[in-house]
């Protein structure tokens, strides 16, 4: 019988802990403030490190990339086959952590790909470093990706807009 309540008594304060460690992340989760930091923006390179399908996207893929360079900032984005433009910044927060952002493109018209299907933006979450650097960037790689007008970059944390940036594609 003491065997039975010693086993009961370390199943239980083992509930009883897990259970204290779910409520202080999600109370971590709920307490981190972000704030959106430009450091630049405009054309620019950066380098490769795979591409994964992303069925929500014009081209059918997803990009992800390191080593941003700007080219130049700017607004005004050339028309061009292979042209990256973008936004580098940190996101400020009271926490250092990798956190989920929900990044949208927004067309300025519609872009119908290979396929026929029409999109008006390109919605999807990434994760994103706090207090450092990192950065968002649109790549034109396919011929109907290139719609001239405003594109709007916007980031979004927790429901709340952090970021809106216009650029001009000519």
């Amino acid at each position: 019988m003491k065997l039975i309540k010693k086993f009961l008594f370390v199943f239980f304060l083992g509930i009883l802990i897990s259970s204290c460690s779910v409520f202080k992340k999600v109370e971590k989760e709920n307490t981190i403030t972000v704030n959106f930091k430009e450091l630049s923006y405009g054309t620019c390179t950066t380098k490769t490190i795979y591409t994964e399908k992303q069925k929500n996207s014009p081209s059918g893929e997803l990009t992800l990339s390191n080593n941003f360079k700007l080219i130049e900032q700017t607004n005004k984005i050339p028309a061009s086959l292979g042209q990256r433009f973008g936004v580098e910044y940190i996101l400020q927060s009271n926490v250092t952590t990798d956190i989920i952002v929900e990044q949208v493109w927004i067309f300025p018209t519609s872009i119908k790909n290979e396929k026929g299907k029409i999109y008006k933006e390109l919605r999807y979450k990434a994760e994103k470093p706090t207090n450092d650097e990192t950065y968002s960037v649109y790549a034109f790689d396919k011929e109907f990706e290139i719609v001239k007008g405003e594109w709007i970059f916007q980031m979004i944390y927790n429901g709340n807009l952090l970021c809106e940036k216009k650029f001009y594609v000519e």
